[in-house]
């Protein structure tokens, strides 16, 4: 398991006092092996800062290809487009072999529809209703707006864990905000901490996270406080709660307070880790789950949901 720097050091004093108290005769044996004990933990801590250095370089060659694919979602003209044709046509003439004529494919329909506009409309709102996690929150009200959505931005920060994830969205007819921005706030051992939220700025009447009291004479329309389920309650900002869920016993306020942090880093994690760089996969709907062992630790192939197939061929 991952320990921030605290914890590493927690460890270390630990160890010394224990090794500190053992009888002398065998004494100096504990010390050396106490010492590489620490030198594993230094070459642990070394790696993961080296992986965070390469994640980040990584992240930074992918933005021109982010950017390609999002002009390609709008409609919009790109340079190099004849070559990209070229290359595709040229990678599934070598990829043709009996293991590629054996692969079942669905038949993706509907997409005469696309023809008739430009881009590849209502492309976000159908990667991530093929996802696990994003999927479970759309409600049918929040399509509309979701079709709106043309790109996921990831920013990563340099040297930090931190990370913002942009929600850009076509002008429309719910809110006056086109980027919807939320930052992640990590400890040191990848926890998240806290979670900063784009406020939405909802057109009057057209709010997806809030219902409509009665509308009284004269008076603007109010909203319930609890407000109602949508997916754009991932957009609430998240407070951070004071206890440490580490070493204290957290009142229920912070429990709770707690629990809508990881479960909103989840929902932040697979969009970073799955979606943004599978977007085109989740949106034809061919990631395969990843198989399960049995209790006799055999594979056992994972069922997919056959409505997620109707889905498929029936999204615009």
């Amino acid at each position: 398991m991952k320990k921030s720097d605290k914890e590493l050091k927690n460890y270390e004093m630990r160890i010394s006092n224990t090794v500190s108290g053992i009888d002398e005769s065998v004494r100096d044996r504990f010390k050396a092996l106490a010492h590489i004990s620490n030198m594993l933990a230094e070459i642990s801590k070394q790696y993961e800062l080296e992986a965070k250095k390469i994640e980040f370089e990584a992240e930074q060659s992918n933005k021109p290809l982010y950017t390609l694919r999002s002009m390609i979602v709008q409609g919009k003209e790109i340079d190099g487009a004849e070559h990209m044709l070229q290359e595709f046509n040229q990678r599934f003439e070598e990829s043709k072999n009996d293991d590629f004529d054996s692969i079942q494919v669905k038949e993706f329909k509907k997409v005469d529809q696309l023809a008739d506009s430009a881009g590849v409309p209502g492309f976000w709102l159908n990667a991530m209703k093929h996802s696990t996690i994003a999927s479970s929150l759309i409600l049918k009200k929040d399509e509309p707006l979701l079709k709106e959505l043309y790109d996921i931005e990831l920013i990563p920060q340099e040297g930090s864990p931190d990370f913002i994830l942009k929600f850009h969205f076509n002008a429309n007819d719910f809110m006056t905000n086109t980027v919807l921005t939320k930052r992640y706030i990590m400890e040191d051992d990848d926890k998240v901490k806290q979670v900063d939220s784009t406020k939405i700025k909802w057109r009057e009447g057209m709010s997806l996270t809030e219902k409509p009291k009665s509308k009284k004479k004269g008076k603007k329309n109010k909203y319930d406080e609890d407000g109602v389920e949508s997916f754009f309650k991932f957009f609430d900002s998240k407070e951070p709660c004071v206890g440490n869920p580490d070493q204290d016993d957290l009142d229920s306020d912070d429990e709770m307070k707690l629990d809508r942090l990881e479960e909103d880093f989840d929902i932040a994690v697979e969009i970073k880790s799955e979606l943004i760089p599978n977007a085109l996969e989740y949106y034809l709907n061919i990631v395969e789950d990843e198989p399960v062992e049995s209790e006799e630790g055999e594979d056992q192939d994972q069922e997919q949901d056959e409505n997620e197939d109707d889905n498929a061929s029936e999204d615009d």
